[in-house]
C-alpha cells in the first residue's frame, strides 16, 4: 500500500482514526483514495518523459492540476504522495510538487485550504482555487508564467489574465515543459461536458498525464434517444428497418450504458487524434463507486502520421453516425468535424490530406498554443 491509512490528512480529511483504521462509513472512500495513489503513481512514474532519462536536476517538478475537486480527499492524496522524501514514492525520484485544487463551493474551498494551512510542512505548495471548471480552464494557462519559477521574463499571456481579473494562482502556474518537469490534470466525476472541457484544457496545455472519471454522459444520451425515435417513426411510415441497435436501445437501463460507452470512446478516439495513447479502466471496484471507469491520456513522444490521423477520424466520425450524434464537446473544442468533408465522400485519400479528421484537430491545437487563454 502506497499511502499509509494513519496518515494525518487522512485523519484530519475524517476518512480513518490515529490507529488507521478507517471511520464509519469510509471504508470504500479509503480504498478509492488508497487505489487512486496507486494509479496516478503508475501513470506519472511511467510517463514517456520520465522513462526517457534523467534530468539534468535530480529534482524533478510536478504541476498536478484537479478541477471539481470536492472535499479533495483525491487531492490531498497525490500531493501527499509525491511529495514524500526521496524514494518515498517507490521511484527514488525526488518530486518538487505544486498542487491546485478547483472547486465551485465556497465552504469547500475554505475548509480545504484551512486543512492544508494546519498540516504544514509537505503541504506548503497545495492550494484550492473558488472557480467553475469551465471560468477556471477559461482563464488560466497551465503553462504559463514561466518567470515565476525559471527567473526568465515575464510572459505577457499571465499579465493578460491579471487584466482580466483572473486570481493570482491561476496566473502564476508555471511552465511544467521543461527538463523533466511534468503537467497532470485531474478531472474525477465532472458532469456530462465539463470533462470534455477538462480533456481540452489538457490536451491544449499538452499535458504528460490527463486522469478523467466521468459522468452523466448527458450529450450524447439525449442526441442517441432522439436518432432512436427518428428511425422508428421512419419504421412506421416506410416500413424500413428501425435503428441498427434497435433491440439493445428498447431498454432504457442498456440505452444509458451505451451512451456511457459511445461518449467516452469518442473520446478516447479524439485524444488519441491529439497524440496521446489513451487507457480506459475501472480503477476499483462498483461497490466502492458505480463511477468507476477512468480515460486517461499519455502524451505520446512521437506525433502520429496523418495516415493514422485519418483514419482516426474516420473511426470517430462513424461511431458518431451510428449513434446518431451531431455535435460533441472535445470535438468541438478540437474544430474535428463529425460530418465527413465533401473530399472524403468523394473517396479522397486521406493519408494524401489528412482532412476534417486527426489532422485538423492537431492543427487546431497547434494553432491555439500560442494563442493565451482558450475562450469557453
Amino acid at each position: 500500500v502506497l499511502l499509509e491509512p494513519s496518515a494525518p490528512f487522512l485523519q484530519r480529511l475524517g476518512v480513518s482514526g490515529p490507529d488507521g483504521k478507517p471511520r464509519a462509513g469510509m471504508s470504500s472512500k479509503l480504498r478509492q483514495i488508497q487505489k487512486f495513489v496507486e494509479v496516478l503513481d503508475r501513470l506519472v512514474t511511467k510517463a514517456p518523459r520520465i522513462e526517457a532519462g534523467p534530468p539534468p536536476n535530480p529534482t524533478r517538478k510536478l504541476r498536478i492540476v484537479d478541477v471539481g475537486c470536492g472535499r479533495a480527499y483525491l487531492t490531498f492524496a497525490a500531493h501527499h504522495h509525491f511529495s514524500a522524501p526521496p524514494g518515498g514514492d517507490g521511484t527514488g525520484l525526488k518530486w518538487e510538487v505544486e498542487t491546485t485544487g478547483v472547486e465551485l463551493r465556497v465552504d469547500l474551498v475554505d475548509e480545504t485550504n484551512r486543512i492544508a494551512r494546519d498540516l504544514g510542512a509537505g503541504f506548503e505548495g497545495l492550494s484550492f482555487e473558488l472557480s467553475a471548471i469551465g471560468d477556471y480552464l477559461a482563464a488560466t494557462d497551465l503553462r504559463s508564467a514561466a518567470a515565476d519559477t525559471r527567473g526568465g521574463e515575464p510572459d505577457t499571456r499571465a499579465a493578460s489574465a491579471a487584466d482580466k481579473g483572473t486570481s493570482e494562482a491561476s496566473q502564476t502556474l508555471a511552465d511544467a515543459e521543461g527538463a523533466g518537469d511534468l503537467l497532470v490534470l485531474v478531472a474525477l466525476h465532472a458532469c456530462d461536458t465539463a470533462t470534455d472541457d477538462a480533456l481540452y484544457c489538457g490536451v491544449r496545455n499538452r499535458a504528460d498525464v490527463i486522469v478523467t472519471a466521468p459522468c452523466c454522459h448527458k450529450e450524447v444520451r439525449r442526441q442517441l434517444d432522439a436518432a432512436r425515435a427518428r428511425a422508428a417513426r421512419k419504421a412506421q411510415i416506410g416500413g424500413s428497418q428501425s435503428h441498427p441497435l434497435g433491440d439493445l436501445l428498447r431498454f432504457g437501463t442498456f440505452r444509458e450504458r451505451e451512451a456511457e460507452m459511445a461518449t467516452d470512446v469518442m473520446r478516447a478516439l479524439l485524444l488519441e487524434m491529439a497524440d496521446y495513447d489513451v487507457q480506459v479502466f475501472e480503477f476499483i471496484g462498483g461497490e466502492h463507486t458505480a463511477k468507476n471507469v477512468m480515460v486517461v491520456g499519455i502524451k505520446r513522444q512521437e506525433a502520429r502520421s496523418q495516415s493514422e490521423l485519418a483514419a482516426l477520424g474516420d473511426r470517430f466520425r462513424a461511431l458518431c453516425s451510428l449513434h446518431g450524434v451531431t455535435r460533441q464537446k472535445l470535438a468541438t473544442w478540437m474544430e474535428v468535424p463529425i460530418a465527413a468533408t465533401a473530399n472524403e465522400k468523394e473517396g479522397r485519400s486521406g493519408a494524401a490530406e489528412p482532412g476534417a479528421g486527426g489532422g485538423a484537430a492537431r492543427r487546431a491545437v497547434s494553432a491555439r498554443k500560442g494563442s493565451g487563454f482558450f475562450p469557453l
